[in-house]
C-alpha cells in the first residue's frame, strides 16, 4: 500500500485555515477582502434585523388575535345571555303580567276601523 498521499485530519484542516486568516490580517489582505464584502456584510446584517423585527411582529399579532377570540367568546356568551332572557320576557304570559301591572287590560271587542264617512 502506498501511504504517501494521505488524506489531513479535521485538526489539521482548521489549523491549516487559522494560519492562513493570521497571514492574511498580517499582510493587510484580510482588510482589503473585508472592505470588498462591506455591502454584502450590511446587507446580511440587515436582513437579519428584518428577520428578528418580523418575528417579534408576528407573534405580537398572535396575541392580539387571541385576545380578540377571547372577547368575542364573551361577547357571544353575553348575547345568548341576554337573547334568552328576551325570549322569556317576550312570553304572552309575561307580557300580560307586566300589563296588568300597569292597569292596561286586553280588548273584550275587536279593533275596528275608522272611516271618513
Amino acid at each position: 500500500m502506498n501511504q504517501s498521499k494521505k488524506n489531513p485530519g479535521p485538526l489539521v484542516v482548521a489549523f491549516a485555515a487559522i494560519l492562513s486568516l493570521v497571514r492574511n490580517v498580517a499582510t493587510g489582505k484580510a482588510l482589503l477582502w473585508f472592505q470588498r464584502n462591506l455591502a454584502f456584510s450590511l446587507f446580511l446584517t440587515a436582513l437579519g434585523l428584518f428577520y428578528v423585527w418580523n418575528a417579534h411582529d408576528v407573534q405580537r399579532r398572535a396575541r392580539y388575535v387571541d385576545e380578540l377570540q377571547e372577547e368575542l367568546k364573551e361577547y357571544k356568551s353575553e348575547y345568548m345571555t341576554v337573547n334568552a332572557e328576551l325570549s322569556v320576557r317576550r312570553k304572552q304570559s309575561n307580557v300580560r303580567t307586566v300589563v296588568d301591572s300597569i292597569g292596561l287590560k286586553p280588548l273584550s271587542a275587536p279593533p275596528f276601523k275608522l272611516s271618513d264617512e
